[in-house]
């Protein structure tokens, strides 16, 4: 019984003692487990940190390496939104409608004006100054000279009317009138210019704005004529007015009294009679500039004023002679290499007697 009882005792003491080391055993490896599993905690957080540092990373560099190209994108698309709207045959307006002017005797008495847009001036010199705009028309429907306080006028000068520009000019001639005329320039279709003048008067006593005459020729002031050159198609002696301030407008004309056809110039002036520019040689009997010249082939007579009963002078074959006037009608004046001058009749002025003639003089 104690053999029984002094077994048993050994056996629960090695029992116990197996459990208190089992159960050591079980406490170390929980907190094993525990340290394990804060390792494993930290390493995990390392790694998210890691990962988000290298997203972040990745995305500036996707970022650095998308603004380029969006730059470019904004750089590609901002000529296209610069690009002028207007076409390229018309310059971009300025806001000054005036292109250019001419002075003399120290005022301006020329001045070039653009189309299309409204330009002040005081026209009938009142002291208050009109709003004036010239809308240029097309082929089919009329352009349009408005001035304010008047009824538009129309203008039919296209497809050869000059659409880029109007004139205006202070005219005074050598009888002391002066006025301010507005002038419309047309090309013509076979070159034959033509410059339309209108202005305000007051032929009853009351303002009135119209037509006041026209004149051969593209007006242009002084600085742009040449009267050299000639002798040819669209020469300045052929092809432009010119504002001569104090005389008048001088003008081409197209003269028919020899073969062929060639030009004259004479100065216009306004005649209040007629409420219109007029050729000098219908009212003053001023004979026209000419300058021409041809070889003679066959002696003629000269006489020295426009007159069968004055005195005469020969003419001698084989020389070069000027035409230098002409009233277009019975007479030209003639100036030969030799000093002989004098007044040739027209019907001896052929191609029989001379040679030289011009299509265009």
């Amino acid at each position: 019984m104690k053999r029984f009882l002094f077994i048993s005792l050994i056996v629960l003491t090695i029992v116990a003692l197996i459990g208190c080391s089992k159960q050591a055993s079980n406490e170390l490896s929980e907190e094993e487990m525990r340290e394990q599993i804060r390792a494993e905690l930290e390493a995990e957080q390392q790694g998210e940190q890691q990962t988000e540092q290298t997203e972040q990373e990745s995305q500036g560099s996707q970022s650095n390496q998308q603004a380029p190209t969006q730059q470019q994108q904004r750089t590609q698309q901002q000529p296209a939104q610069q690009q002028p709207t207007q076409p390229a045959a018309k310059p971009q307006q300025s806001g000054n409608p005036l292109i250019d002017s001419y002075n003399e005797q120290g005022k301006t008495v020329f001045y070039r004006f653009r189309t299309n847009e409204t330009v002040l001036f005081d026209l009938n010199d009142d002291g208050n100054k009109e709003a004036i705009i010239y809308r240029t028309g097309t082929t089919e429907s009329p352009g349009e000279l408005v001035v304010s306080g008047f009824e538009p006028i129309e203008i039919w000068d296209m497809p050869f009317g000059e659409t880029e520009y109007f004139v205006i000019i202070r005219y005074k001639d050598e009888y002391n009138l002066e006025m301010n005329m507005i002038g419309i320039i047309d090309y013509g279709p076979s070159m034959d210019y033509t410059t339309t003048f209108y202005s305000i008067i007051a032929p009853m006593g009351e303002d009135w704005f119209g037509y006041v005459g026209d004149v051969g020729g593209k007006l242009v002031p002084p600085t742009e004529y040449n009267d050299s050159n000639q002798g040819g198609i669209d020469t300045d002696w052929n092809y432009k007015a010119v504002l001569r301030y104090g005389e008048g407008i001088e003008a081409p004309v197209r003269l028919s009294v020899t073969p062929g056809s060639w030009y004259g110039r004479n100065i216009f002036t306004y005649y209040t009679t007629y409420k219109t520019l007029i050729d000098n040689i219908d009212k003053y009997n001023r004979d026209y500039r000419t300058d021409l010249d041809l070889k003679v082939e066959r002696s003629i007579k000269l006489y020295d004023e426009k007159s069968l009963s004055s005195s005469t002078t020969v003419l001698e074959a084989g020389q070069i002679v000027q035409m230098a006037m002409t009233d277009n009608a019975e007479w030209i004046y003639m100036i030969a290499r030799d000093g002989t001058k004098g007044w040739a009749r027209v019907s001896d002025v052929t191609e029989s007697n001379f040679s030289g003639f011009l299509i265009f003089g």
